[in-house]
């Protein structure tokens, strides 16, 4: 039930409600206006909530822009129970959210850009005064019954001024602040410190993706968290002309820019997108362009989950291929022989590139030649495989079997093998690669201990402990020469140890390898080290629940659960996931110890996260 008044407003309606504030329809006396009045809600009462609802309207204040909604006053309101905050911010009447608006004025293409492009234009202003909006999606997103668009609820946003965020948000470090289905793929890593105005930009692809066709680029709403985030961080957006023909072409060229991954290719500024989006309605050309081969390449691996983390290894050898290709032809005292190889090597990368591009798709841009070739490689049975063979035998042919790039392609290859589980193949390219490596560098290079490593892990994947063993010892001491003790390189190899140890059911030798890693994890940078110190803390707990040491293994699965609170908040899927390792613990522990109460200790982490997981379900929704 609304109150009658709050302050000097009196409250006529109930607007809307979200996580953490009441929005209400009210008319102020002094100057008589009707207003917007957002308070915030009974309950929420922590210091962070109240730090970050004052903070929201710090912000709203600072703003002032046509196409922003006006802040007027912020106060706090002395209810029965307890203080409750508010701010009083301008009321849009008959408003309707952007996409509603579109459909119900059944607005054409140029002019939903047209009313798109003045949204860019507030958001812009916005980080132009240190602001990050941070949850940008249609419903915050206002149009008048005039047609003028209203950014509404910056209270998910962030200073960008080093001051205010000393200040305010330590509160919210880890917690996903938004609204999943428009956050950025940065910005689901839930790191504050991550997220700059570019977050931004990709919501507002979001949103004018949703503006032209009608539908977000993947419907995520019914998803798991953990799944989400996966589709936002790997699945490329559909193409909007697969959907309406008509935007292909420029439009479909810019949505995608905004929508990229990488935020290094996305437009750096909101007013990048509005000032394309001009050009295009004013029929000039556009500053974006639509994907090169790489991009396409990459796309393409990224669609394939097998070959996802093998993207950045293939991109590289592609590269220093083409570097090498230029040197040699331009040495004019190479005989013809091998200007005439050079040439093929170049046209097969060239093929391989072109039946990549197949995969992805013939676009609307594609040269008649480059079209042609696709539809010649069509008939190929070509593989991400054949790319890499290819790449090495171009790489043995011009620089030779005993060239750092050479034993650099064999690994690759040997990486891929892994991938796709052919380790019989893998490990022959591993072997070769060692053989070679160790025959021209020093036992003690850098690159040779690297090997030594990944061949004693594909050893450990196989089963062959006696040989992995070996050989991680060996890349263990070598790398302890070479880059001491506590690096962070040779505490990497000390953790392979310790999986191994592991796969042998040697719990023992497993815990050793992993409370020495855990120490000089937390000897190290704690800003650096604070994912690695939670992580080892879990894996020490297993392996003390396995050996069944459970009062020695519940202070690491307590001390990772709290740091993580800490850290990163509890409105996210890794703070469930630890809960479940102490529900799990105190199951066992109730079964070694019935009488002890370990299963009502169970039961209250049970019932805490399955409070976690429905406020976090009601969020996806809402």
């Amino acid at each position: 039930m609304a109150p009658r008044s709050i302050g000097p407003y009196k409250i006529s309606a109930i607007i809307g409600q979200g996580g953490m504030g009441t929005v209400y329809k009210a008319m102020q006396e002094s100057p008589r206006r009707a207003v917007a009045l957002k308070v915030m809600k009974r309950g929420v009462t922590s210091r962070s909530a109240r730090k970050r609802f004052e903070y929201e309207a710090q912000t709203l204040g600072r703003l002032r822009h046509e196409n922003i909604a006006q802040i007027y006053e912020a106060g706090t309101h002395d209810g029965e129970e307890a203080s409750q905050p508010y701010f009083a911010m301008e009321y849009i009447p008959n408003a309707r959210s952007i996409t509603e608006y579109a459909e119900h004025k059944n607005l054409g293409t140029r002019e939903r850009l047209a009313l798109f492009a003045k949204v860019c234009e507030a958001i812009q202003h916005g980080h132009q005064k240190g602001i990050i909006h941070r949850d940008i999606k249609p419903g915050n997103i206002l149009v008048t019954s005039n047609g003028i668009p209203k950014v509404i609820d910056f209270g998910v946003a962030r200073s960008t001024d080093s001051d205010m965020a000393i200040t305010t948000m330590r509160t919210d470090l880890g917690q996903l602040i938004g609204t999943l289905q428009y956050m950025s793929p940065e910005q689901c890593d839930a790191d504050p410190d991550d997220i700059d105005t570019r977050s931004d930009v990709y919501a507002l692809g979001m949103v004018l993706y949703e503006l032209l066709t009608g539908s977000p680029p993947y419907d995520i709403r019914n998803a798991a968290i953990h799944e989400a985030i996966r589709v936002i961080r790997e699945e490329e957006p559909t193409r909007l002309s697969s959907m309406n023909r008509s935007l292909r072409g420029d439009i479909e060229t810019m949505t995608l820019k905004a929508l990229q991954k990488n935020r290094a290719v996305r437009y750096q500024s909101a007013t990048e997108l509005s000032q394309d989006i001009f050009r295009y309605l004013h029929d000039e050309p556009i500053s974006a362009r639509p994907p090169g081969m790489v991009d396409k390449i990459r796309r393409f691996i990224r669609k394939r989950k097998a070959f996802a983390t093998s993207a950045a290894l293939i991109l590289l050898t592609l590269s220093v291929s083409s570097i090498v290709i230029g040197i040699y032809a331009a040495e004019k005292n190479r005989r013809e022989r091998e200007a005439i190889m050079l040439e093929e090597s170049s046209e097969q990368i060239l093929r391989m590139a072109g039946h990549l591009t197949e995969q992805v798709g013939v676009t609307d841009y594609m040269s008649p030649t480059m079209i042609e070739r696709v539809a010649l490689l069509n008939s190929l049975d070509y593989k991400v495989e054949r790319l890499y063979i290819d790449v090495l035998e171009m790489m043995k042919t011009t620089l030779g079997e005993e060239h750092p790039h050479t034993i650099q392609a064999m690994m690759n290859l040997g990486y891929l093998h892994s991938l796709n589980e052919d380790y019989d193949k893998a490990d022959q390219q591993y072997t070769i690669a060692l053989d070679t490596s160790r025959r021209i560098r020093d036992e003690d290079h850098p690159e040779t201990i690297e090997i030594i490593k990944q061949v004693g892990i594909l050893s450990m994947i196989t089963d062959k402990y006696s040989k992995s063993n070996r050989l991680l010892t060996e890349a263990l001491d070598r790398s302890r020469r070479v880059f001491g003790e506590d690096h962070e390189y040779t505490n990497g190899i000390v953790l392979n140890m310790g999986t191994m140890y592991y796969k042998q059911k040697d719990y023992e030798a497993a815990l050793a390898c992993f409370l020495e890693c855990l120490e000089v994890a937390r000897q190290h940078d704690v800003d650096k080290n604070e994912h690695a110190v939670i992580d080892l803390s879990i894996g020490t707990g297993e392996l003390y629940q396995l050996m069944e040491r459970y009062a020695e293994a519940r202070p690491h699965y307590l001390f990772a659960l709290d740091t993580h609170k800490q850290l990163f908040g509890t409105d996210n899927n890794g703070y469930l996931i630890k809960l479940e390792h102490l529900i799990s613990l105190h199951h066992d522990w109730h079964k070694a110890e019935p009488n002890a109460g370990h299963d009502a200790t169970a039961a209250e982490y049970q019932t805490k996260l399955d409070g976690i997981n429905q406020w976090l379900n009601e969020k996806a929704k809402r």
